[in-house]
């Protein structure tokens, strides 16, 4: 259980209301950062559910982390040990990315994805810039209590250094 348990069906009255007040919606570009966890997967259905709330455009990216430092030892086998590590790393993480274009598919909501690689932080603040988001959705360790979540960590830099609004789902 979150921090705040609303009534079902709240964020879309709420969107609602504020969208006739102000005549336009509060959200409409929204950003997903995915990997292949299972808070990232919450964070998913999350994010396409705000995107059909607002009428909102979805880019989702998932960034590749580098290679453990023990994968060197692959280069024993052969000199493209490594490339075919990475390789398969891409191919898992673009099929990460199909998955999310289809469960999109399945809500009607326009998404656009990237596969990108470096440090997952700055990736995300460039694909928050470049794309002028709104809102970025985050998915938050069920075993990260609020201490480890006050002391730091991807989720925190994010959350204390992002231009737009960031949701954690836990």
């Amino acid at each position: 259980m979150g921090l705040i348990d609303v009534e079902r069906g709240f964020i879309e009255r709420w969107a609602a209301a504020f969208t006739r007040k102000r005549g336009r919606s509060l959200y409409s570009h929204i950003l997903i950062g995915l990997n292949e966890s299972a808070a990232a997967h919450r964070a998913l259905r999350q994010a396409i559910r705000l995107a059909s709330t607002f009428n909102a455009t979805l880019t989702a990216v998932a960034i590749t982390p580098p290679l453990p430092v023990f994968a060197a030892y692959a280069t024993a086998l052969g000199p493209e040990a490594i490339q075919i590590m990475e390789g398969d790393q891409q191919a898992w993480f673009a099929n990460l990315l199909e998955m999310a274009r289809r469960e999109a598919r399945q809500h009607d909501i326009k998404i656009e994805t990237v596969l990108n690689s470096g440090p997952v932080t700055v990736s995300l603040f460039e694909a928050v810039r470049k794309n002028h988001i709104d809102l970025l959705v985050l998915g938050i360790h069920r075993e990260h209590d609020l201490p480890a979540w006050l002391s730091g960590g991807t989720a925190h830099e994010l959350a204390e250094e992002a231009t737009c609004d960031v949701l954690g789902v836990h």
